[in-house]
C-alpha cells in the first residue's frame, strides 16, 4: 500500500505491514503554547474523522507537537519568498505505536506536518503505517498571478517577473 499523499513528500519511510490505528476521539495532543494554533487546527481535523475499528491493533494515545530541528534530509525551500525571512516549513512526522510526533523548526512547519498526518489518516482510513515522513516545500513562494485585466503590464515588467 502506498500512502496517498499529495504532493508526495520528500522522504518517506513507512512500513505498511506494521500499522497503528488512529482513534480520533481517544488521542490526546500535547503541545507548548507556541503551537496552540496548530493544536487547535489538528483537534478540529481529528474530530471530523470517522472512528476506525482497531481489531486488536495498537493505537496511538497521543500526538506530540514539537518545535525542534528541521529534517536534515530535506533541503531548504529555494526561490524568492514574499517575506524577507520566510518561515522554515520543513517538518518530520514520526508514527510509532502509542505516539505520533510532529517536529519542525517553526509553528508553520508543525502545522504542515499536522496536515500531512490528517491527509495520511484520511487516505488510510485511520490505519497508519509505522515510520517517518520528512517534507518541506521546494519553493518559498508557491503562488503568483499577473492580473493583466485589472492592471496593464509593460512587456519588460512581465519579462522581469518571468526571470525571477
Amino acid at each position: 500500500m502506498r500512502a496517498a499523499l499529495v504532493p508526495w513528500p520528500h522522504a518517506v519511510a513507512l512500513d505498511p505491514a506494521t500499522t497503528t490505528v488512529l482513534h480520533p476521539g481517544r488521542v490526546g495532543i500535547r503541545a507548548d503554547d507556541r503551537l496552540r494554533d496548530a493544536r487547535a487546527w489538528l483537534e478540529g481535523e481529528l474530530a471530523r474523522l470517522p472512528a476506525t475499528p482497531s481489531a486488536g491493533q495498537p493505537s496511538p494515545s497521543r500526538v506530540v507537537l514539537l518545535i525542534g530541528e528541521a529534517p536534515g534530509d530535506v533541503p531548504p525551500a529555494g526561490g524568492i519568498a514574499p517575506e524577507q525571512l520566510p518561515p522554515d516549513e520543513r517538518h518530520t512526522v514520526t508514527i510509532a505505536p502509542g505516539e505520533i510526533t510532529i517536529t519542525g523548526p517553526t509553528p508553520h512547519a508543525v502545522l504542515r506536518g499536522a496536515a500531512t498526518l490528517v491527509q495520511l489518516a484520511e487516505s488510510a482510513a485511520g490505519r497508519l503505517p509505522v515510520g517517518r515522513i520528512a517534507d518541506g516545500p521546494a519553493l518559498a513562494w508557491r503562488g503568483l498571478m499577473l492580473d493583466a485585466v485589472r492592471h496593464p503590464f509593460r512587456p519588460d515588467e512581465i519579462r522581469r517577473v518571468i526571470d525571477l
